[in-house]
């Protein structure tokens, strides 16, 4: 599998994946995003193209830029038993940077129990660009179409992956707090790749 980076469209970019005879075929080879932020991460973006297309990969996987060691082992840690091997290493040596800033991605509603901007995903189509103030992120984005199809324990990547193409404009995570409804073995597989490039996750009760 390659996956590219399109930023060719004015207020949106775009992942496109490109299928391999042993990949799986996912429900569109576009994963959309109504946000240009200034700055994306390389580590953020390897990490959003496995999250969103991971599941169907096999064998070689290629993403946008080169993605550090430490991203490349937590992928394939994630993976097994499938075999993933990530193509295009930076061997540079590189200290992974955390950040110092932090959002909420609610997908269980209720009330907001942490200080820091809540990030929206809004249907992509019905809704259109990219709205932040101090308080709430929303982007618009087809990654609904991704977490439809997956099992359920797996719902959350396309969004996680969403966020971290969003927030490239308010600088490096420390950390995502998440409520939703997920299992102990996924939240555990989503720390260490999260971990991989500098970002805490904490699940809310």
């Amino acid at each position: 599998m390659i996956i590219s980076l399109n930023t060719d469209a004015e207020y949106s970019m775009s992942l496109e994946a490109s299928f391999d005879e042993y990949d799986g075929y996912a429900p569109t080879n576009r994963f959309v995003v109504d946000a240009t932020p200034h700055h994306l991460s390389a580590e953020y973006l390897g990490l959003a193209s496995y999250l969103v297309f991971g599941t169907w990969a096999s064998g070689a996987i290629t993403f946008p830029e080169l993605i550090t060691p430490e991203l490349s082992s937590a992928i394939e840690d994630d993976s097994s038993p499938v075999r993933i091997r990530p193509q295009g290493l930076n061997l540079v040596p590189k200290r992974v940077k955390q950040g110092n800033n932090s959002i909420l991605i609610n997908l269980n509603g209720g009330e907001e129990t942490v200080d820091c901007p809540v990030f929206e995903v809004l249907p992509y189509g019905i809704n259109e660009g990219f709205l932040r103030n101090q308080n709430r992120l929303r982007v618009s984005s087809n990654a609904f179409i991704f977490s439809g199809v997956l099992d359920q324990k797996l719902y959350v990547r396309p969004i996680i992956a969403a966020a971290l193409l969003s927030v490239g404009g308010v600088g490096l995570l420390g950390t995502i707090y998440l409520s939703a409804n997920i299992v102990q073995r996924e939240l555990v597989s989503l720390q260490a790749l999260l971990q991989s490039v500098g970002v805490e996750l904490v699940l809310l009760s």
